[in-house]
């Protein structure tokens, strides 16, 4: 893809701001860890404040993912 090629040529990449800790299924609004993979998303920021805050993640819930 155009986005890939060009990226290939910086130090900049494009990452996921969550995953969830469901493999598969009809989680509305969740990115599967296999669904990252597909799209060759090889970093994932998880456990940030947004998360804690607005949806009650807690350090277990992160270790899940």
């Amino acid at each position: 893809s155009l986005c890939k090629s060009l990226l290939n040529e910086s130090y900049a990449s494009i990452c996921a701001q969550n995953m969830s800790k469901y493999e598969s299924g009809p989680y509305t609004g969740e990115v599967s860890a296999e669904q990252l993979k597909d799209f060759d998303i090889k970093l994932v920021i998880l456990g940030h404040s947004e998360r804690r805050k607005m949806f009650n993640e807690s350090d277990e819930d992160v270790a899940e993912k």
